[in-house]
């Protein structure tokens, strides 16, 4: 079905800002959020470019949710269908189990745990939890008359030290390798022979 609609926070004051502190950019998101009550709220794990990993934690503990993150796999209401033909099997009073999402969650090592966690509940999503599909033809059109709710921080009562940060972006810089690559250029015969003389320089095949 996809959204039913977006707020975007955005103003001259932010275009200014390298909103590099999770702090600020949880205080924008939960001033959203304050407003929508929403039962479940799903970020993702961690931005493209800073990498911080911290907004999605950093909103749940402002809105006081509960939270799990690097999550590979949600599912609501499983435990609750189980219950249900359980206890119509038995004749007696189906449970309910909506205000809990089971949630995998990616360890290191390639471990995965698989947990609950109580609604409402900010989640950290994985890339690849889900597969997108191609929007159809009607399904663009309809998004184009989706509402897109622009908003300002003031308009959130979201003031101006909520945005302050101690940190500051100094450089980047390539890093360094740990090994060297050799890439031979020209033919086959070319770049065998050049192979052969780097094995040998090399001590192999003598």
């Amino acid at each position: 079905k996809g959204a039913d609609r977006a707020v975007r926070v955005w103003d001259d004051d932010l275009a200014a800002r390298d909103l590099l502190d999770a702090r600020a950019k949880a205080a924008l998101v939960e001033a959203v959020a304050r407003e929508v009550d929403p039962d479940l709220v799903l970020t993702g794990v961690q931005s493209g470019d800073a990498g911080f990993a911290a907004t999605g934690v950093t909103l749940a503990e402002r809105l006081g949710y509960e939270w799990a993150a690097v999550v590979n796999q949600l599912d609501l209401g499983r435990e609750a269908e189980r219950s249900d033909v359980s206890d119509r099997a038995s004749g007696e009073a189906a449970s309910t189990d909506a205000d809990v999402a089971h949630v995998h969650r990616e360890l290191e090592g390639g471990v995965e745990e698989l947990t609950e966690v109580e609604l409402p509940a900010v989640l950290t999503v994985q890339t690849g939890i889900n597969e997108p599909r191609y929007a159809s033809l009607r399904g663009i059109r309809q998004a184009q008359n989706k509402p897109l709710d622009v908003r300002t921080p003031a308009d959130l009562s979201v003031e101006g030290n909520d945005l302050e940060t101690p940190l500051a972006w100094t450089a980047t810089r390539e890093p360094e390798s740990e090994s060297e690559a050799t890439v031979f250029e020209g033919d086959a015969d070319e770049t065998a022979g050049q192979l052969a003389g780097v094995l040998r320089e090399k001590g192999v095949g003598q």
